[in-house]
């Protein structure tokens, strides 16, 4: 940790700076979160078999949604009062899946999987692990 907070520190000074990420280094930097929280020794009594609460797992449709989040407000704000009509992505022409199969083998957004995940839950595999908030 203190490494990287010296390469930090070096690439973006200790203001404000220090604490904004943007995209994609902020979903890149929750999924470090995450494979530290998995390291973790475990404690008994908490939660996700006793490693406690755990941060979100941005998997490819929640960095397909970060990736898009202005676009998505700029859609949203552009609705005037009919905005509060807008209860899905897809009211406003953000669509995953239609996205998906339009990509074919092109995948513009990077995937990282988290290695340890299947070792340290049992076998688990990380795509059906449903963390607690």
């Amino acid at each position: 940790m203190e490494n990287w907070k010296r390469k930090r520190y070096a690439n973006r000074g200790s203001g404000k700076s220090f604490h904004k990420f943007g995209y994609p280094a902020d979903v890149d930097y929750m999924d470090e979160m995450l494979e530290l929280c998995i390291q973790a020794t475990r404690k008994e009594g908490l939660i996700n078999s006793g490693l406690g609460k755990l941060p979100p797992n941005w998997g490819e449709k929640e960095r397909w949604t970060r990736q898009r989040i202005h676009e998505i407000k700029t859609a949203v704000q552009d609705k005037g009062n009919a905005r509060h009509d807008v209860k899905t992505l897809e009211d406003i022409g953000f669509d995953f899946d239609e996205w998906k199969r339009g990509q074919g083998n092109q995948n513009e957004i990077r995937q990282i999987p988290i290695q340890s995940t299947v070792c340290l839950l049992g076998g688990v595999d990380s795509d059906s692990v449903r963390w607690q908030s």
